[in-house]
């Protein structure tokens, strides 16, 4: 049991470490590491988000990139950020990653998966301090049909 445990840990943090060293694109509805729901949300988001930027009196469409606003990066991230990127799970369904950023203090995200037999997906993911996740933030600007 304790093996198994160890083993499902390791594939969360697997995934997690996917995300920020090979730039999988969470943006993209065709990743495969989001749970279709969220998939389903970002196809959404992504929709809306284009049919506002093509709108002539357009003030500003939705500017909420993800690995900005979301993974913890800000407006750039260092070169180097894979050498202090620590990743760990902190509940069964939750696991943070976190790195240096250029002044020197962490930052990072927490991610809520949802995993069945051997297989983990991200269900949700906000940046550390945040109140608010991609998946509510998204939802918000869907029902209201407005960037806020």
């Amino acid at each position: 049991m304790a093996a198994d445990n160890a083993t499902n840990n390791q594939a969360k943090i697997n995934l997690v470490k996917k995300v920020y060293l090979t730039k999988v694109d969470l943006g993209s509805e065709h990743n495969r590491v989001t749970t279709p729901e969220l998939q389903k949300i970002i196809r959404q988001f992504n929709k809306f988000d284009t049919n506002i930027r093509k709108q002539p009196d357009m003030e500003m469409e939705c500017d909420m990139p993800i690995h900005h606003y979301y993974l913890g990066f800000g407006q750039a991230h260092p070169d180097n950020f894979h050498k202090t990127l620590q990743v760990k799970v902190t509940s069964p369904h939750t696991v943070r990653a976190t790195f240096k950023q250029f002044e020197g203090h962490r930052v990072g995200a927490d991610f809520t998966l949802k995993c069945t037999e051997n297989r983990c997906l991200i269900d949700d993911f906000k940046m550390i301090g945040d109140q608010t996740s991609i998946k509510t933030d998204y939802k918000l600007v869907l029902r209201k049909q407005k960037c806020e």
